[in-house]
């Protein structure tokens, strides 16, 4: 997939929502550019768990009074689907 976006003033460019969606990239989770052969190559970076556990919980219901038993199916979920350090 290749997709072109401008740069802003300030350099900052925006990571398409398919992309996001795709890796599961949100707010505040961090990314790591590097260069290699002359292409800029962005890669996301580990999650935290906390960063999990907050979007856990604020997708439940009713935030506070979530079940342990839905925290362990939901973390389990997300463990086989992220790299979580």
């Amino acid at each position: 997939m290749k997709l072109k976006r401008k740069v802003g003033e300030r350099g900052q460019v925006v990571i398409p929502k398919d992309i996001r969606e795709q890796e599961d990239i949100h707010p505040q989770n961090s990314v790591h550019f590097t260069v290699e052969d002359g292409k800029i190559v962005i890669e996301k970076g580990k999650k935290k768990l906390t960063e999990v556990l907050g979007r856990i919980s604020r997708k439940s219901e009713e935030v506070g009074k979530t079940s342990d038993e839905y925290y362990r199916e939901e973390i389990e979920r997300r463990l086989k689907k992220a790299d979580i350090k």
